[in-house]
């Protein structure tokens, strides 16, 4: 989200010194980027697509499992691209995070499933922890728990509910946001 920023502000720079070429040409290899780099998960939601594919690519590459499920009618979706940038990227990291520490194979994985039911869109999300080890390492960070704070504060906008639970070795976030 923070690179993704400095692109847009860089875009904007050009744009309003009249400098459209470059913007263009900067928009067109961060484009090239995303398709290079986030096209493993195919949802047809962008933001989706480029979270989940990230995920996907972050965890294999340090060797801890990741299951993806979506069943999506992406027309459906009625949160803001920005809203589900919060959502989604807060979860993911934090998955991310947890499971990257944790040492025991059993543990060492993460899941996430978007589905719909007649009134709601449902997010699933579960990771490996290890409790001495996520609480050592955010101990330093002033901002621990900023982030699934900011999740609840956007799905309970949106009229829905978040769940969290901690059990034997395992960390479950699950959303419900009712549609419209």
């Amino acid at each position: 989200l923070h690179d993704v920023n400095k692109h847009l502000r860089y875009i904007h720079q050009q744009l309003e010194q009249n400098k459209t070429s470059e913007a263009i040409k900067k928009k067109k290899k961060i484009d090239a980027s995303l398709e290079q780099n986030y096209n493993t998960i195919q949802s047809g939601n962008m933001v989706i697509d480029s979270i989940l594919s990230n995920m996907k690519s972050r965890l294999e590459s340090v060797n801890c499992g990741c299951e993806i499920c979506i069943n999506l009618d992406i027309h459906k979706i009625t949160l803001e691209d920005y809203d589900l940038v919060i959502i989604l990227g807060n979860i993911v990291d934090n998955q991310i995070e947890a499971v990257t520490l944790v040492e025991n194979e059993e543990y060492k994985k993460a899941s996430i499933s978007m589905s719909m039911s007649r009134q709601a869109l449902l997010i699933h999300a579960k990771n490996g922890y290890e409790e001495n080890k996520i609480n050592k390492k955010n101990s330093e960070k002033w901002f621990h728990g900023l982030g699934l704070q900011n999740v609840k504060e956007i799905v309970e906008q949106y009229g829905g509910s978040m769940t969290i639970q901690k059990n034997s070795g395992w960390f479950e976030t699950m959303i419900m946001i009712p549609f419209g």
